[in-house]
């Protein structure tokens, strides 16, 4: 079978952009895979910059969109499996399939299309008055609100592009994967038809190789965050949680970039918080497996926490907010998961890492949780009955 995958990346290499080359790699070993992959690189050239604009109004990048015709010309897919189109590869690509009448999988990854803000839901997720995706209050006219990179225009641009998306899953002929039954509920509740939607959580290598030799000039046994270092993180809720927890012996790591670090580092000069800003990925994972945890306070829905799900293959425990599906990942009363926005629970929950019977038991129910979801073989089945429906 000849499978065609299609994924943009993003600027800031993330968690999603791991998966898809893992996934990738997977299948590769057992059908003919051919791979497209674009850049978020904006250029900015004024002509270029001009015509970006106009392809963001109608969602269709007619450059991209040649490349891919180009290659379902010459490939002939039977499946074209799509990742994430924002923003490069266009929602033009669903109109590619049809015109070709070629089968189309698309998974879901990013907290965008669960959010209530970029389909224009008439209630935030749950009801609640603040989102659970986008992590912002509710409003009254969604469109001024800057739940997307505190930026306006890019808010603007991602509902338009949200609810054109919502409106091609519901009325194509696409099976849709969700990476957590809390996201396939939401897409319900969107009035997407229930069996459209097959839950496949993302593939996570459970073979991680670490470089023994590689030499590092950091603490060892502290707490590790690594990601996009942002105001929808949640840094701030997380260094002044671990600030108030007093883990004085334990020292915090925080690796990635984004426009809120030199913020962190001028306003959070500790001796026990270190910035090491972007790593490449496998130091990061040397990093967490010599760590007595990985933290996050993400306000954002997140669909699969690709470092949580990393870190329990090394037998490392994770810190979380009870987001979405996220606990689904991890064994049934799972301990280290605080309420979302619940700061006071955050701080007990930093606490308990100090706890070395917990965290010991923990990172043997971690490691034997996660292989027991992301067999080789289960993925295999899960792959060959979704291709052929």
């Amino acid at each position: 079978m000849k499978v065609l995958l299609i994924h943009t990346k993003y600027q800031n290499i993330g968690g999603e952009d791991i998966a898809v080359e893992s996934e990738a790699t997977f299948l590769k070993k057992h059908y003919e895979l051919e791979e497209i992959y674009f850049s978020n690189q904006i250029s900015k050239k004024p002509v270029s910059l001009i015509k970006q604009f106009f392809y963001f109004l109608n969602n269709k990048n007619k450059d991209s969109l040649n490349v891919v015709e180009d290659k379902i010309q010459s490939f002939k897919p039977d499946v074209i499996y799509i990742q994430n189109t924002w923003f490069k590869a266009s929602l033009g690509v669903f109109s590619l399939a049809k015109k070709y009448h070629t089968k189309v999988i698309v998974k879901l990854h990013n907290y965008r299309h669960y959010c209530s803000q970029s389909f224009l839901s008439k209630v935030h997720l749950n009801g609640l008055d603040v989102c659970y995706a986008c992590g912002f209050k509710k409003k009254q006219f969604r469109i001024f609100n800057k739940y997307f990179e505190d930026s306006y225009l890019k808010s603007f641009f991602v509902i338009i592009y949200g609810k054109a998306y919502l409106k091609i899953l519901k009325n194509n002929d696409i099976k849709i994967l969700t990476l957590t039954n809390f996201q396939k509920d939401f897409l319900i509740d969107q009035n997407i038809k229930e069996e459209k939607i097959i839950v496949f959580p993302n593939y996570t290598d459970k073979n991680i190789t670490l470089d023994e030799n590689l030499k590092l000039d950091i603490k060892n046994n502290g707490i590790v965050y690594a990601g996009r270092i942002s105001k929808e993180k949640g840094l701030v809720d997380l260094i002044e949680g671990f600030i108030s927890a007093n883990l004085k012996e334990l020292p915090l790591h925080i690796i990635g970039n984004g426009p809120l670090l030199n913020y962190l580092k001028r306003e959070y000069a500790y001796e026990n918080i270190f910035f090491h800003g972007e790593l490449d990925h496998k130091t990061v994972m040397q990093i967490i497996s010599k760590s007595k945890a990985v933290v996050t306070a993400t306000r954002l829905y997140e669909g699969q926490p690709t470092l949580l799900c990393e870190a329990s293959k090394l037998g490392v425990p994770s810190v979380f907010p009870d987001t979405g599906g996220v606990l689904e990942f991890f064994p049934e009363n799972y301990p280290l998961s605080y309420k979302k926005f619940d700061q006071s629970d955050l701080i007990n929950k930093l606490k308990l890492i100090s706890n070395e019977e917990i965290i010991n038991e923990l990172s043997v129910l971690v490691k034997e949780n996660i292989e027991v979801k992301f067999s080789e073989n289960m993925l295999l089945e899960k792959f060959s009955n979704i291709f052929k429906l």
